[in-house]
């Protein structure tokens, strides 16, 4: 927000590697269900050679300009009812 006062950095801040994001992406679960509308994560493991190095200076703009897409700040959950389990 505009005059927002941020405490000091508790710690030094890098932006991510082409590394980082690759291993990331190695570690997202495979045949998960994604929010409607977004690539599965399925497509990102197959391709993550091809799109690393486009994620990361996208990443690292982000960071550096400080420009949050207000998507990022929003999660949603999903709770699918088991059988055998009346309530949650």
């Amino acid at each position: 927000p505009e005059n927002a006062e941020y405490p000091d950095q508790s710690w030094n801040f890098a932006p991510p590697t082409n590394r980082q994001i690759a291993a990331t992406i190695r570690r997202m679960k495979n045949g998960k269900a994604t929010k409607p509308g977004t690539i599965p994560n399925d497509l990102f493991k197959a391709n993550s050679e091809l799109i690393v190095p486009f994620l990361v200076p996208i990443y690292c703009a982000t960071f550096t300009l400080r420009i949050y897409p207000s998507e990022w700040s929003s999660t949603e959950t999903i709770i699918l009812k088991k059988p055998g389990h009346p309530d949650y």
